[in-house]
């Protein structure tokens, strides 16, 4: 069962009674028109166990207090802000307090947590007290004042030498990164994900994704076991639909082919744009089982998955386990983008606030300028005394990487126009910590050996790298002048042409950002659109030393697994593969999301790019540096590209494009079967395809859908591997399509296709084999693994009464082939394989 964060200690696996209290008073709250008065009194006994103040007026945190303050937020949020004249100046009262608070270490034997207790309890505290904030307009600015007054107090015991001591270093400092993590972000509109429209149900959602209720993992029922319904990885469903736990039969071997940032954008226009953050525990799916599909409108439902595995933690687990952590960072993370294309889940701040956290950035950044290096600072007054939960190993530089992170929120999510005087100082402001981050970034990495002195520190040389980092995607919003501009697009495009730096692979999060701001930029100013696709397309398909070392060390690890024999990889090499698995595909998924970016923005660009393409592809040779790499990066960019452009209209390029990339792909296929190319090439363009099909390409869906039907046919009885690969991928893409295409009209097409191709593939063993026993073996093959297909797609239907006739007649074949080889009983032996 996935755990439940516990507000003792925050690392508890029960929740806190007074939290369990909480969430019922509020649920009974709403509900319920008579008993007000009892559940209040009930209320008052949570803040009973507020913390307690010594005789010096400080408040003394431990495990019970943080719990009733915490308790006391999820009761207002949950109970659509009851009782908020009540409760409010209480959080407000311990909320000003915790820059002089003291605070009580939690037992290690408890505390599962990778960072302090403090700045967990600060950032909770201080995302309740924005989301208060979002949905009351009543206390808004009073609650933003408490805000900005409480990172004063921060900045001024921050710059006060004398006071840096064991409190100021394990709990102030952390407090204010959790302040600073939190400071106005909430949950996004629409977010709660199940059709629930009542007003709070935003705050339901922040309170559920950090502290979920039990109820979200298991109930009871006398009816025997019920609990959520477990995905083949052993990880629970992201949907939170509790259904029976039946033996699932093995309709869960298909691979999704659809990019994590892919299946975001399809599904971001066919439904709510945050729909992956709807659920805190949702990641990608795969195709799914007839028994696991879940209820709705006919074709609503897309069950895409994410082709590049990659380990999404759970909303609790990364705001309360990885430093400098935040909301958006989150939800671009389920997006599989660098940044989330989300701005919603920002307080609208006025000129006067940012300003104030302007200036607040400002004094935080000469204080830093002034002090000691950070190694001394460690080895002087924290590694003597460092928790195993407290990470850092300098006071400022976390704060600054806070900062700019949240000024990079308020301007990315800034609905009007910033004055000229307020835009530039955050421009100069942020573009001296750019320059200054990016010089030590250089110095750093030389001394990257001492981070392993620090045992589990956050290295200087890491947050270096993501204060560059954060600082390219806010420049690129604030940027105006055109020489500005000229200078910011120069510098990204240096940045990512740059193949001479050792630390490439060290600062790969710099890099996914330049790649970001690249095409950002170009979507702002279509003047540097040449520049952007030129530098791109060199990234991408030249390629980039970047691409092919994080290549070669994946093909490296996977090679040296090969030889050791059938232990395969050990630990170790796994893990570095996978690390370079998933950074290749970061990398190179965001290049390709810029490349779109610069072709949607300047369509005539378009056919360019496509001949470019076209003749480094076909013109390559192979004693070339990584043509193999090459080849899936063009086979990647294109398919991308054809999917990005489905709603370009103008001068119908769109359509242009998509049927230029399928021919294109349909003369790599010929390729692939003589031979002339890699064969597996042929599965990534197949997936492409499959892609085309599922975004819904009107123009090219029945000549894709005929070249599957084409290749399966012709491909079901061949002996070679190459072929029953190819012909894998294509039942593969099947699988995906009935699971994600969407629409009636387009379900029953893509049906009325797959029974016909169900009868073909009978017909054609019996037309080329003579061998009876042969032929019985390959029907059972070829049929046998079309049926799940069928299953799912069918599934998804309503129950057809009245089938148009060919429908009915192609139907009942396939019924009868089922029957004849039985298919029909579940312990048959064709059907346990």
């Amino acid at each position: 069962m996935p755990p439940i964060y516990s507000l003792s200690y925050f690392g508890g696996t029960t929740q806190s009674s007074v939290i369990q209290l909480a969430r019922a008073l509020a649920k009974a709250y709403v509900s319920q028109g008579n008993g007000i008065k009892s559940i209040e009194e009930k209320v008052n006994r949570i803040l009973s166990y507020y913390p307690s103040r010594s005789k010096s007026g400080q408040y003394l945190f431990n495990g019970q207090g943080e719990n009733a303050v915490v308790a006391t937020g999820i009761f207002l949020l949950e109970s659509n802000l009851a009782m908020l004249d009540q409760l409010l100046p209480k959080l407000l009262d311990i909320f000003d307090s915790l820059v002089g608070a003291c605070w009580e270490d939690p037992p290690s034997a408890v505390y599962i947590h990778k960072l302090p207790p403090s700045e967990n309890f600060a950032f909770v505290l201080t995302s309740i007290l924005c989301q208060i904030a979002g949905d009351s307009e009543k206390y808004r600015d009073e609650i933003v004042r408490h805000l900005i007054g409480s990172l004063e107090a921060f900045n001024k015991l921050l710059s006060e030498t004398s006071m840096r001591n064991k409190r100021v270093c394990f709990h102030c400092l952390p407090c204010l990164l959790g302040i600073l993590r939190a400071f106005g972000r909430v949950a996004p509109p629409s977010s709660a994900g199940n059709g629930d429209s009542d007003a709070n149900s935003n705050c339901r959602f922040l309170t559920a994704s950090l502290f979920p209720p039990p109820s979200l993992f298991k109930t009871e029922s006398s009816g025997g076991a019920v609990g959520v319904h477990q995905l083949d990885d052993g990880l629970a469903d992201c949907h939170g639909e509790l259904t029976l736990s039946l033996p699932q039969r093995p309709f869960d071997a298909f691979k999704p082919i659809l990019p994590r940032s892919v299946s975001h954008s399809i599904m971001a226009s066919q439904d709510s744009l945050l729909r992956p953050m709807s659920v805190p525990h949702e990641r990608s799916l795969s195709p799914k089982s007839p028994t696991d599909t879940l209820d709705g409108p006919v074709g609503s439902r897309t069950f895409v998955g994410d082709c590049n595995k990659e380990e999404i933690p759970e909303l609790g687990s990364y705001l309360f386990d990885r430093a400098c952590s935040t909301y958006s960072n989150y939800l671009a993370m389920l997006e599989g983008s660098v940044l989330t294309s989300a701005t919603d889940f920002m307080l609208a701040f006025t000129e006067t606030e940012i300003d104030s956290i302007c200036q607040l950035f400002r004094t935080l950044t000469e204080t830093c300028s002034g002090q000691p290096s950070a190694a001394d600072f460690f080895d002087e007054h924290v590694r003597p005394h460092r928790p195993h939960w407290y990470p850092y190993c300098t006071l400022y530089r976390p704060a600054l990487l806070c900062y700019l992170l949240l000024i990079r929120d308020i301007v990315r999510a800034q609905h009007t126009q910033l004055s000229a005087s307020l835009t530039q100082k955050l421009q100069s402001l942020v573009m001296s910590t750019y320059k200054e981050s990016n010089e030590q970034i250089s110095s750093l990495y030389g001394r990257e050996s001492e981070r392993l002195a620090h045992g589990s520190c956050v290295s200087p040389f890491g947050l270096a790298v993501e204060c560059s980092a954060a600082c390219v995607p806010a420049l690129v919003c604030l940027v105006s002048r055109v020489e500005d501009v000229d200078s910011l697009s120069n510098n990204l495009i240096c940045w990512a042409k740059d193949e001479s730096r050792k630390h490439a692979l060290g600062s790969s999060s710099h890099l996914l950002a330049v790649l970001y701001g690249i095409g950002r930029l170009a979507q702002r100013f279509n003047s540097i659109a040449k520049e952007a696709l030129d530098c791109l397309n060199d990234f991408l398909l030249l390629p980039s030393r970047i691409l092919s070392r994080l290549d070669a060390a994946r093909s490296r690890e996977s090679a040296s697994g090969a030889v050791s024999g059938k232990a395969g990889l050990s630990a170790a090499a796994a893990a570095r593969r996978d690390l370079a698995t998933q950074l290749l595909h970061k990398v190179r998924d965001t290049a390709i999301a810029s490349l779109c970016r610069v072709l949607i923005v300047d369509p005539t660009l378009i056919d360019f790019f496509l001949a470019s393409v076209s003749a480094r592809f076909f013109l390559a040779v192979e004693s070339t540096r990584d043509t193999n790499l090459m080849y899936v990066n063009t086979i990647l960019s294109l398919g991308r590209v054809a999917v990005e452009l489905r709603n370009c209209i103008e001068d119908n390029r769109g359509s242009r494009t998509q049927e230029a990339v399928v021919q294109f792909f349909q003369q790599s296929l010929q390729q692939v079967q003589t031979q002339r190319l890699p064969v597996d090439l042929g599965g990534t363009i197949i997936d492409q395809l499959g892609c085309l099909i599922i975004a819904g390409c009107p123009t090219v869906d029945h000549q894709i859908l005929s070249l599957f039907s084409e290749l399966s046919v012709r491909h079901s009885l061949s002996d070679p591997s190459s072929s029953q690969t190819l012909l894998n991928h294509v039942i593969n893409a099947y699988a995906n399509m009935g699971a994600s295409v969407t629409g009636e009209e387009s379900l029953y097409d893509l049906l009325g296709r797959l029974l016909e191709l169900f009868v073909l593939l009978d017909l054609e063993a019996r037309n080329r084999l003579t061998d009876l026993k042969a032929v019985r073996r390959k029907v059972t093959e070829c049929l046998g693994s079309l049926i799940p297909v069928i299953a799912v797609l069918v599934s998804r239907l309503p129950t057809t009464v009245e089938p148009k006739m060919r429908l009915g007649k192609l139907f009942k074949d396939f019924w009868l082939y089922c029957v004849l080889l039985d298919f029909v009983h579940e312990n048959a032996p064709v059907n346990s394989k």
